[in-house]
């Protein structure tokens, strides 16, 4: 006899990922045939401000895709692609990545490191993916016009990397 609770425990929050995505995906798809049919059904010609809306919906349901696909590769990491990579280099490209996104709200990242190098043991695509949410998030919750800084402290063998915005955070509850 062999106990299964790990393996049932695992496949539930697969079921739970699956029932997350497929809600919000759904969404976004039944507002643009909705937007779809309604044109279709009136005759009316395909304004700009309806283009947009099927845009926002079609680009929120990509994010979801996209964001389930990371999950599923997460949970699909085998110890083998795990060695030594410099987080500064991955911080780097992470922020090189962003940098367009805001540049559009004129918002400026400012890299604040006194060590050009950190290495560890990780997954450096999964890791910059990291990065790259989180500054994405900095960015789609800041104020146009502001700053948002990107620092690395080195303490010992500890090194502590710090994304600080100035939007207005999550509430503590």
């Amino acid at each position: 006899i062999s106990d299964i609770t790990p393996f049932k425990e695992e496949q539930r929050k697969k079921n739970e990922t699956i029932d997350f995505l497929s809600h919000d995906m759904r969404s976004p798809l039944v507002s643009q045939i909705s937007l779809l049919d309604n044109l279709q059904r009136t005759d009316t010609p395909c304004t700009s401000e309806v283009i947009d809306q099927i845009r926002s919906h079609a680009v929120r349901s990509m994010s979801l895709a996209e964001q389930f696909l990371q999950v599923a590769r997460a949970e699909q990491v085998l110890p083998d692609n795990f060695y030594e990579c410099d987080i500064i280099g991955i911080i780097c490209n992470a922020h090189d990545a962003t940098t367009q996104d805001a540049r559009q709200k004129q918002i400026s990242i400012a890299f604040d490191t006194e060590i050009d190098e950190a290495w560890l043991i990780g997954n450096p695509e999964l890791l910059e993916r990291v990065f790259i949410n989180l500054i994405s998030n900095a960015i789609k919750y800041s104020p146009e016009c502001t700053t948002i800084t990107v620092s690395t402290l080195q303490e010992d063998k500890t090194t502590t990397l710090s994304i600080q915005d100035q939007g207005n955070g999550i509430a503590e509850e």
